[in-house]
């Protein structure tokens, strides 16, 4: 019998396309997420009712916020956060 570990995972950018696709994709593995989101109201409501997901609301230049995060006990950390739509904030070329 193969046993698969189960993970604590915290995750930048669990509300767009991609992050969906990996927030279900993870739970429905048993995994426990904690999502970093600036609008947890973008977060389906199949996934936010799912007792295993948790949400950090801030915003990703906020140090004190990304401390927090941090702080969550997560074995893992994943980042999916990309530019948002028609915007360069918080991207590597505002740099």
């Amino acid at each position: 019998m193969i046993m698969s570990a189960k993970y604590h995972i915290l995750l930048l950018g669990g509300t767009g396309i991609c992050g969906r696709i990996f927030t279900q994709a993870a739970l429905e593995a048993g995994h426990t997420l904690t999502l970093y989101v600036r609008n947890p109201s973008k977060i389906p409501a199949e996934l936010a009712a799912n007792p295993n997901l948790h949400t950090i609301q801030e915003e990703l230049g906020d140090e004190e916020g990304l401390k927090k995060a941090a702080a969550c006990g997560a074995d893992i950390f994943i980042s999916l956060a990309g530019p948002t739509l028609m915007r360069r904030e918080g991207t590597v070329s505002d740099q």
